[in-house]
């Protein structure tokens, strides 16, 4: 009775208590949640999507000859031809600078995914849009977009769209190795070619050595050593989300020892008064914590939902043509903020007590 009539008496209190606690809860949300939509990033891109070691660029388009030749260099267990064409897509005003990609229908480095995740098959013809591409151009399964390529003869092409695709990387599109090759009017040529390479340190050494000695090579890029130093240039990221927690606390046990604070100064005679009767400093406490506990929890639940918003709309506003954030939110996150709101509040009560 004497906690919630507390409560009651210093209503603006309680409020700024609850504001406090609601904000920090949703901060932690947020924190939370932006860390698990960069690892999902990094684990869609690099383990679900793009799975090959090394990716080989020709300066021009080579002949099948130019992928049996990847095949046989050291190391190479496994190898695929691509074909990528840049171009520009268009349907009405909506008009977009991107690629399409060429790939097997058997790809098994190169896999599309639907939203569920689940790797997609290309069709035999028509193009598969990434979503976002989609979105920029107004385009369903089903319509057909115009494509003008940048190489060739640069005529317009009016192809359907037979499937959207989840991308987090890109603006694109896919198609069919032998499908965009009649397009071009070309016959098996490709530009790149993706790889899987035995690491063992020998074998890889000789492997560098044979690239350095083809002369079609334009360039290549080691999609292992891409993940490793996108780790490590994400560990700053991780600083970061440790002081906005740090922050968040601040937040939590700002108001609670505040208000703690102000409320033990005026209710001293009381406090004097349950003394003489026999009652333990611990008793007398516990009478402010449950006053935190309850501002808290209230402020805790409110800052949940508050938070899941935050997260959705940072999600949308920080997307680009280059990368976009999957927007990822488990009941983790939740338990993750309830259980650190609670921690804050026992560490802010630590002072009060002592008071």
């Amino acid at each position: 009775q004497m906690v919630i009539r507390g409560l009651f008496r210093h209503r603006l209190r309680v409020f700024t208590g609850i504001f406090s606690a609601m904000m920090g809860s949703a901060l932690i949300v947020q924190t939370i949640q932006l860390s698990d939509s960069f690892d999902e990033l990094i684990d869609f891109t690099y383990e679900r999507m793009l799975v090959s070691d090394f990716d080989l660029v020709f300066k021009d388009e080579v002949d099948y000859g130019g992928y049996l030749e990847v095949t046989r260099m050291p190391g190479v267990d496994y190898a695929e031809p691509i074909l990528t064409v840049g171009c520009t897509f268009s349907n009405g005003n909506h008009r977009r600078q991107g690629a399409i990609t060429g790939i097997l229908p058997t790809a098994r480095l190169t896999l599309p995914r639907d939203a569920d995740g689940n790797a997609v098959a290309i069709p035999e013809n028509g193009l598969v849009l990434t979503r976002r591409l989609s979105k920029l151009l107004h385009v369903e399964t089903g319509d057909r977009v115009t494509v003008v390529p940048l190489i060739g003869e640069r005529k317009p092409l009016h192809l359907p769209v037979q499937l959207i695709v989840e991308s987090l990387v890109g603006t694109g599109a896919y198609a069919d190795f032998d499908y965009l090759n009649g397009l071009m009017d070309e016959e098996h040529s490709l530009n790149s070619v993706q790889a899987e390479v035995d690491q063992t340190s020998g074998i890889l050494e000789e492997f560098y050595a044979a690239l350095k000695s083809t002369p079609k090579l334009q360039g290549f890029s080691a999609l292992r050593e891409q993940k490793s130093q996108l780790l490590v240039l994400l560990q700053p990221l991780e600083v970061v989300n440790t002081l906005l927690i740090l922050f968040a606390g601040l937040l939590f046990c700002g108001s609670i020892v505040t208000s703690s604070l102000i409320s033990l100064a005026e209710r001293r005679q009381e406090i004097a008064t349950f003394r003489v009767m026999g009652y333990h400093p611990r008793q007398i406490g516990g009478i402010f914590l449950r006053e935190s506990l309850i501002v808290n929890c209230i402020g805790i639940l409110l800052g949940l939902p508050l938070g899941y918003w935050f997260s959705y709309f940072i999600n949308i506003f920080v997307a680009t043509d280059i990368m976009r954030l999957p927007f990822v939110f488990s009941s983790t996150i939740l338990s993750k903020a309830i259980l650190l709101g609670f921690i804050f509040t026992m560490i802010a009560y630590i002072p009060v007590y002592r008071a």
